[in-house]
């Protein structure tokens, strides 16, 4: 038994998290938070060998945000980040954490995994515009990492209108692959895919508890393999505008470029135009007539 485990079983570990667990109220939700601790620790030797003080902080932002730390449960996660040498914990909010807050403010939450058969028959169809809706009739197969192809999350309340988001197939593998933790996506893909999608969305919303959500969220990611001294500099040179000022149009013809470059079938590249749609409608004519000879190159 690592000394962390010991550290986290001790009655020294209970009475260290009660004294700050103010959002949580009674003895048994307390037991039951450090009970679930004290698993997810016990599976993860990374999570023992990092610091007591970041452990109890992450807890702290999981009690604040009324989130109990449990991958099965999937309302957050923690997870092991390696800070100037040293293992820290943090939390990760999962897709039901942001589902939460959405019920909290009056909000309905719908999400959807989309299968590659579903999308070959047309039973998944999507509108946008002033009143955007989705089409998705499901299937009996399981979405899986291997047939899921895209992911979409309707929000609704009453007197408004409804908001859509919606992922594709890249799009996901690219936020596996910035997340770092594969034994989290490994064991709960569909779970992750969600929150994916819902985080999108959160993104361009103001709801109250979000930021707080999105806060936590960014501290995951942007800490991957990026030092402080690192995140400090590059701060440092935008704030004096040490990088010169890019084209937005051509840095997005250059982006569209590469993926078309970059994409192995029919079905990728048609994605990659209708994800793009809005934006080579309004690109000037070099720009349409560059990408149009990439397209042709592929025939």
């Amino acid at each position: 038994m690592s000394e962390m485990v010991k550290y986290l079983k001790s009655d020294k570990f209970t009475d260290a998290l009660k004294g700050r667990l103010e959002k949580i109220k009674t003895e048994r939700d307390i037991d039951h938070f450090v009970s679930c601790v004290r698993l997810e620790v016990a599976k993860n030797p990374k999570l023992q060998g990092c610091t007591k003080q970041s452990i109890l902080e992450a807890l702290i932002n999981a009690a604040n945000q009324n989130l109990v730390p449990n991958h099965h449960m999937g309302y957050a996660y923690l997870v092991p980040r390696k800070i100037k040498g040293v293992w820290n914990c943090l939390l990760w909010p999962g897709y039901k954490g942001y589902q939460r807050v959405y019920t909290k403010n009056g909000y309905v939450l719908n999400t959807g995994l989309v299968t590659l058969e579903e999308f070959d028959k047309g039973r998944y169809t999507e509108k946008r515009g002033t009143e955007p809706f989705i089409d998705h009739r499901p299937l009996l197969t399981e979405p899986t990492e291997k047939n899921v192809v895209r992911a979409y999350v309707i929000v609704t309340k009453q007197g408004q209108n409804a908001q859509i988001c919606t992922i594709t197939k890249r799009q996901i593998e690219k936020a596996r692959s910035s997340a770092g933790e594969d034994f989290i996506w490994n064991g709960h893909y569909q779970q992750m895919v969600r929150k994916t999608v819902i985080h999108r969305l959160s993104n361009e919303l103001t709801i109250d508890g979000l930021d707080d959500l999105l806060l936590l969220d960014s501290n995951v990611h942007d800490l991957k393999n990026v030092t402080p001294e690192k995140q400090v500099s590059e701060v440092n040179a935008l704030l004096d505008n040490v990088e010169p000022q890019e084209d937005p149009e051509a840095k997005k013809r250059d982006e569209i470029l590469l993926q078309i470059e970059e994409c192995k079938t029919p079905l990728e590249l048609k994605e990659i135009l209708q994800e793009n749609s809005g934006h080579l409608e309004a690109m000037k004519e070099e720009h349409k007539q560059q990408i149009n000879q990439k397209l042709k190159e592929r025939e």
